[in-house]
């Protein structure tokens, strides 16, 4: 039997892989932001899903994520509203290149 880990109690600077990605509608016009994101916890190799918000607080907690397609490339917040890939020239790297859940 698999033991449920709760990754909201789990101190310290973490690193994430993003492996998956939520888009919502953001606005009448139909444009589509990431509302959450399917993680892998790089330490256990376990999963979790966490809402943009989260991540975003989770990241202000010295928490790290990435994406790794081809070499890690790390997740940034906007304005405490959005994130995002910090630009690496590697479009496969980019949060919207991950499959959708």
């Amino acid at each position: 039997m698999a033991a449920f880990i709760n990754f909201n109690n789990i101190s310290g600077n973490i690193e994430y892989e993003v492996i998956k990605r939520r888009m919502e509608p953001s606005d009448a016009k139909g444009y589509e932001r990431i509302s959450a994101i399917k993680c892998r916890i790089t330490i256990l190799g376990q999963e979790s899903i966490f809402s943009t918000q989260e991540v975003i607080q989770k990241m202000k907690e010295g928490h790290k994520f990435f994406t790794a397609k081809n070499k890690k490339a790390y997740i940034e917040s906007v304005k405490d509203a959005y994130i995002r890939t910090i630009p690496d020239q590697e479009e496969s790297n980019n949060l919207l290149s991950l499959p959708v859940f």
